[in-house]
């Protein structure tokens, strides 16, 4: 036999030195990671969000960034 899911306490009223006491029901879904880079002279944003950070996101937006002009025909890229 299936048994329905539990309900969540209600909330309490606050008593003698406590607070107000609420059950909040929601979802956690985790948080993304958001990686920039910005080109000063030009002004110009570049972008990317992934579920973490780390070494191959960073590399996933140098690539990014290397793939246009004129980075990807400079000689050095500071």
């Amino acid at each position: 036999m299936r048994r329905p899911p539990s309900r969540p306490a209600a909330t309490l009223a606050p008593g003698q030195a406590r607070a107000v006491r609420v059950n909040h029901t929601y979802g956690r879904g985790g948080a993304l990671a958001y990686l920039a880079a910005y080109d000063v002279p030009r002004a110009r944003l570049f972008g990317r969000t992934g579920p973490r950070t780390g070494i191959d996101p960073f590399m996933n937006l140098v690539a990014q960034v290397m793939s246009r002009e004129p980075y990807a025909s400079a000689k050095r890229v500071f």
